[in-house]
């Protein structure tokens, strides 16, 4: 998987080869030399109208340089949204929109790549996700490969000028591409679900909640924690889902905002930035965004940031109602329990 890597400290280059027979391996010592634009596209979106979704993600490409510059013929292209749960309702908005999925599919296919669908949720299944909101058979029909997050393999990567250790999904790493859809929704613990953390979910299964064990004592270790990790792994684009947010009670219980946004671009940093200006938030009140600025990571200067499509000027500040704050270490019982049922579940599988 190529990965980009950002102007104030490279993050390495690893081909697909280095993974085949081992899952412990080293980065290259050649830094990438492609670094992400300090650019951000803003496309008004009023629904999840799947023909509409796919001409607003074209647009969204164009603004830099055509889907074809990110996606090329044959490539596994990964996509990764937010999938915490199977939303309750129509309405229920704590994931990435199917339709928006669905019709990003549709163009990688159209460039004859391979579109992959995974993650690996808080409760449930990627395929059962899809299948409650009526999607997993339209998928399998487009021939998207649907993929729960299990294996993993150790990596090393430079962040913030220090070699680190990182244990992430093997089924990402061994792609070509990689497509970040993240959600727009308010977080119990982190403030704000934006692009940078929707990257932890690339944490395959129970480490991410082993690592809310080890971090979650203090906010900005976990905050550092998350965005160390999305700078050893950035994506190669993001969409951020910004149609239908999702206020109060995040991450899993909140209420759908109309919002009619969506944004792109290759720097996170960015995105978040431009966001925060959108929904009237001061942007180092979120801790990852805190986090990564302090680090160097991606551009975090509004005034350094090129903003195309729709102007900052033409968009209505609509402000989320934020979450009540929930603590960020889960209690070990909480994690041996939910091991558990996992096992449990994927044993019940096997023998239907």
């Amino acid at each position: 998987m190529t990965v980009i890597g950002f102007n104030s400290d490279p993050v390495f280059t690893m081909e697909n080869d280095d993974l085949k027979n081992s899952t412990s391996c080293e980065a290259n010592s050649q830094p990438s030399a492609y670094t992400p634009a300090a650019k951000v596209g803003i496309i008004s979106c009023d629904d999840y109208d799947e023909m509409q979704l796919q001409r607003k993600i074209i647009e969204g490409f164009r603004l830099f340089g055509g889907v074809e510059k990110y996606i090329g013929f044959g490539d596994k292209v990964f996509v990764k949204p937010n999938f915490i749960r199977a939303p309750r309702t129509r309405d229920d908005p704590p994931i990435t929109n199917p339709a928006l999925l669905y019709s990003l599919c549709k163009i990688i296919k159209d460039l004859a790549a391979k579109p992959i669908i995974g993650d690996s949720p808080a409760f449930g299944t990627v395929h059962r996700i899809l299948k409650k909101c009526g999607y997993e058979k339209k998928m399998r029909e487009l021939g998207v490969k649907l993929v729960q997050l299990r294996r993993t393999v150790e990596v090393k990567r430079t962040v913030a000028g220090e070699e680190k250790k990182f244990v992430f999904s093997k089924d990402i790493h061994e792609s070509d591409v990689l497509i970040n859809v993240p959600k727009l929704k308010v977080h119990g613990q982190m403030g704000m679900t934006l692009a940078m953390k929707n990257i932890f979910g690339c944490v395959p299964g129970k480490r991410k909640a082993w690592r809310h064990m080890k971090y979650g004592d203090k906010e900005d270790g976990f905050a550092r924690m998350i965005a160390e990790t999305f700078a050893a792994f950035p994506p190669a684009f993001t969409i951020l889902d910004g149609i239908i947010a999702m206020e109060r009670h995040g991450p899993t219980g909140g209420d759908p905002a109309h919002i009619g946004l969506l944004l792109f671009g290759e720097d996170c940093v960015a995105i978040e930035r431009v966001i925060a200006e959108i929904l009237g938030i001061e942007p180092e009140t979120l801790p990852v965004y805190r986090a990564a600025a302090g680090m160097g990571i991606g551009e975090n200067r509004l005034e350094k940031i090129e903003i195309v499509g729709k102007p900052l000027a033409e968009i209505r500040p609509r402000r989320l109602v934020p979450s009540d704050k929930t603590p960020i270490r889960f209690s070990i019982m909480r994690v041996i329990r939910s091991t558990l049922k996992n096992i449990w579940i994927n044993r019940i599988r096997k023998t239907a």
